[in-house]
């Protein structure tokens, strides 16, 4: 290179420099004017207070980065931002205009809480409605959140969700400020979440695509690890009318039932592979709302399990002959699972565990199937069987009011009658449960344990107790 072209290229860079630090600086210039105008922008369109405490323009990537941007509405807070840099449309820039096509935000955190007033602090006070020709969106950029996190409080117990990331597009707002932010939403996007957690829940690694439609948010192609196996469905929320309303739509093939057990009981009650199955909606603001509103289908089956440290079959003949422990502890292995951990603690499983003395047993089959309406879970086939007997449940399991009505368990014969049964009501905390009752014939009870089986001796017809899918022992 000659020393006339190194001169021509270095004029050329000067130049180029120069434009440049001109449109940073004209940007720097532009950014930091227009802050004010910027809050009160974004405050006036989400209807509540927003802030930052500096803005300044970074050079590469070419962006505006945002510390500590606070989102508020009456004095609580919604969302603080540590780190937020909009990315600047250089083409627009050259203009003398800002323009900003991606939002990225680290480490976020939004909470959304039910205030004391029954009000949530997300909502914003009713202003005078202007006369308009059309609700026209307003259009924001691309969104993307890295390692986020969101705490929604109903009640006693947040849902908690970390280590959230979201990439979000077609991102939308509409309609005025009177409605609740989250209604006038509408959006598409990718969702991750490392861990969830409500009550003592926790579920990791969820994956969806999710789709938000003026206030329905549905968390499409939804995924995560559970029990050994993985979990797929569809989980709806809606924020369009007077409360919230959920719908889920999930299954669980192949999940390891030891691990299931283990996390609702502290007990590896079964080993092998079963299914569940939830299909349910709910409605309300609080736990207890959506509990007593709770409406669908539940159900979780099994084949070839083995019990552990428990031979069902030597605990039947043990209860007909002493009737030392309750027939109704049977069903923790039938209700558990659909139900989930609201009823484990109205089961005794130590007393079958010391009745039993360790070995194990065939479950050859397991079926759980509940309808429920208004928060009552109705037991539509309710049974299990081992090689030698079988055991079934009928009744109902009130969720909202958090007590059994006429829940019945009972070992029944080939016909489907109750050798003996047992029922169990009142609330899950201290249920009564009745003594057994054996069936009779004219004569008065007559039991006989014949090759390890309880059989009932009689040619006298009874009450069908269950006429449901698994079939009877074959001898």
């Amino acid at each position: 290179m000659t020393s006339g072209h190194r001169k021509y290229l270095i004029i050329g860079l000067a130049v180029m420099a120069a434009i440049l630090l001109a449109v940073f600086g004209t940007a720097t210039y532009l950014v930091n004017s227009a802050k004010p105008r910027l809050e009160k922008i974004a405050s006036t369109s989400l209807g509540m207070q927003v802030t930052c405490r500096k803005l300044r323009v970074s050079f590469l990537p070419p962006s505006i980065l945002a510390r500590e941007v606070k989102i508020s509405n009456n004095g609580a807070q919604v969302a603080l931002i540590p780190t937020l840099r909009a990315r600047l449309d250089l083409r627009a820039l050259v203009k003398g205009q800002v323009l900003i096509p991606t939002f990225n935000m680290v480490k976020p955190e939004f909470t959304i809480t039910r205030l004391e007033n029954g009000t949530w602090n997300i909502e914003t006070p009713k202003r005078e409605k202007k006369e308009t020709t059309g609700e026209s969106p307003l259009l924001l950029p691309i969104i993307n959140i890295r390692d986020g996190s969101l705490i929604l409080s109903t009640g006693k117990n947040p849902l908690e969700m970390r280590g959230v990331s979201l990439a979000v597009r077609d991102l939308g707002l509409a309609g005025d400020n009177n409605r609740l932010l989250l209604s006038r939403l509408s959006f598409t996007g990718d969702f991750n979440c490392r861990e969830l957690r409500y009550d003592k829940t926790i579920i990791r690694d969820l994956a969806s695509h999710l789709q938000g439609t003026t206030g329905i948010f549905a968390f499409d192609q939804l995924t995560f690890p559970a029990f050994g196996g993985t979990a797929a469905g569809k989980l709806e929320v809606s924020f369009g009318g007077e409360s919230p309303l959920v719908e889920v739509h999930l299954e669980l093939p192949r999940f390891r039932a030891e691990d299931f057990f283990a996390s609702m009981t502290e007990e590896e009650l079964l080993h092998g592979e079963m299914e569940l199955a939830l299909d349910f909606t709910a409605r309300g603001v609080t736990q207890q709302d959506r509990l007593h509103s709770l409406s669908g289908k539940a159900s979780m089956t099994g084949r070839d399990l083995t019990t552990t440290r428990l031979d069902l079959d030597d605990l039947v003949e043990q209860f007909i002959q002493s009737q030392q422990f309750d027939l109704v502890d049977f069903g923790a292995f039938m209700i558990v699972g659909p139900l989930g951990p609201i009823v484990t603690r109205s089961f005794d499983l130590g007393m079958l565990r010391n009745a039993a003395q360790g070995g194990s047993s065939e479950v050859r089959q397991l079926v759980s199937l509940w309808e429920i309406d208004g928060g009552r879970a109705v037991a539509r086939d309710v049974a299990l069987a081992t090689g030698k007997s079988r055991i079934a449940m009928s009744g109902e399991v009130d969720i909202g009011a958090k007590r059994f009505n006429n829940l019945v368990v009972a070992v029944i014969d080939a016909n489907g009658c109750a050798l003996v049964r047992q029922e169990m009501d009142g609330p899950f905390e201290s249920p009564r449960v009745e003594k057994p009752n054996f069936l009779e014939t004219a004569a008065g009870p007559i039991i006989n344990i014949f090759k390890g089986t309880a059989r009932l001796i009689t040619g006298e017809q009874c009450d069908v107790f269950y006429n449901g899918s698994i079939a009877a022992p074959v001898e």
